[in-house]
């Protein structure tokens, strides 16, 4: 009893006792090696497609992939800074202008950053400039810009300051250690109540 096995042997017949030696080979269901070789060919070429439509398929469950952690991403600085709602495509074009920015794991967050600098009005940009010395727009008429361009300067916001008046009794500083500690033992007498 054989065993089959997937692979195809020639067979080799005996030689008839006159002598002639000839081989047949067995193709198994095909009738001809041209039709083995087709059938090969169209076998190879179906693998290749699916091959190809694998990798297809799983380019696009990758880019999904990437698609879902940039929204997470994105949702996460949504969350932690309700202002970038509003920035959304000014943080999209920024990224895309420094694309090496893309590997770093906080690269959302330095674009934040970098557009609200840009949107501040102490950012040194020429548009920032422009639109601080022309508030409706830059001039359409070239007559109304002067001639030599000067460098606007904003100057920052003015903090109030609280002025304070001078106490009606100097401060004593202590001459000695000695001092020191009398004037350390009757401020704690007076925080006591005695």
């Amino acid at each position: 009893m054989e065993i089959e096995n997937n692979v195809e042997q020639a067979v080799v017949t005996p030689a008839a006792i006159g002598g002639d030696k000839e081989e047949t080979a067995s193709y198994g269901k095909f009738k001809s090696s041209d039709e083995l070789l087709n059938a090969y060919n169209a076998l190879e070429a179906e693998f290749t497609r699916r091959s190809q439509r694998i990798k297809e398929l799983e380019g696009k469950l990758e880019s999904g992939r990437i698609a879902e952690e940039w929204t997470n991403r994105l949702n996460e600085l949504h969350d932690k800074y309700p202002v970038s709602r509003k920035l959304t495509k000014e943080l999209g074009e920024y990224i895309k202008a420094n694309e090496t920015l893309i590997g770093d794991k906080d690269c959302l967050e330095k674009a934040l950053l970098n557009v609200l600098a840009t949107r501040s009005e102490f950012s040194p940009t020429p548009e920032r400039a422009i639109s601080a010395k022309y508030p409706g727009g830059e001039p359409q008429n070239r007559a109304e810009v002067p001639e030599k361009t000067e460098t606007v300067r904003v100057n920052p916001p003015k903090i109030p300051v609280a002025y304070g008046n001078m106490p009606a009794n100097p401060f004593r500083r202590p001459l000695t250690v000695a001092e020191a500690g009398l004037l350390a033992q009757e401020h704690f007498k007076k925080m006591k109540g005695e």
